[in-house]
């Protein structure tokens, strides 16, 4: 826990509508969007946790966001490092820019709530009833991990947050 301060990521789950859009093909390829008002919500949610996270953390020991996108963003050819609203609002509107498709769509609460039926323990994506990974849901909230009994919650959810956001991560990579 040597960064403690470190977020692996930062999302917002955002309730949507009920459309067509929103489908498993023949293939049994999942389709998810959402549309331009939900998207906005997504964003003011960004920025909320965003001013708690940068006004939590220490001058000397900042916080370094990382956003639910699907490729990282680069800022002047290098990876965006997001440690001020300056940068934070730079990186929104590069992900506002690029429009819905761009963000992966995060979940806290699967039907299921354990880890293993209703969560892929490798990659963190939710599953459907049939077990099949939806492609661009993945799961980011620790807490229904039951490995996390007797330690410090706070620790406890910071390593799990990690271990489960490294996938996400990696897939955006």
């Amino acid at each position: 826990m040597n960064k403690f301060n470190h977020l692996s990521m930062s999302g917002i789950v955002v309730p949507t509508k009920v459309r067509c859009r929103n489908y498993v093909d023949s293939c049994g390829e999942f389709s998810l969007e959402f549309d331009f008002e939900e998207f906005e919500m997504l964003l003011r949610g960004m920025r909320r946790v965003a001013r708690i996270y940068f006004a939590a953390a220490k001058p000397d020991d900042g916080v370094t966001l990382y956003f639910p996108t699907k490729s990282i963003l680069m800022r002047c050819g290098r990876p965006a490092r997001i440690r001020t609203m300056d940068g934070f609002e730079w990186a929104l509107a590069e992900i506002r820019r690029r429009g819905p498709a761009f963000v992966y769509l995060l979940t806290t609460h699967p039907q299921r709530g354990t880890l293993g039926e209703a969560v892929d323990t490798e990659t963190f994506q939710l599953k459907t009833d049939c077990g099949e990974a939806v492609e661009n849901l993945a799961v980011a909230d620790a807490s229904l991990f039951s490995a996390g009994c007797e330690i410090n919650p706070q620790l406890t959810l910071k390593a799990l947050a990690t271990f489960a956001a490294r996938p996400v991560i990696g897939r955006a990579e």
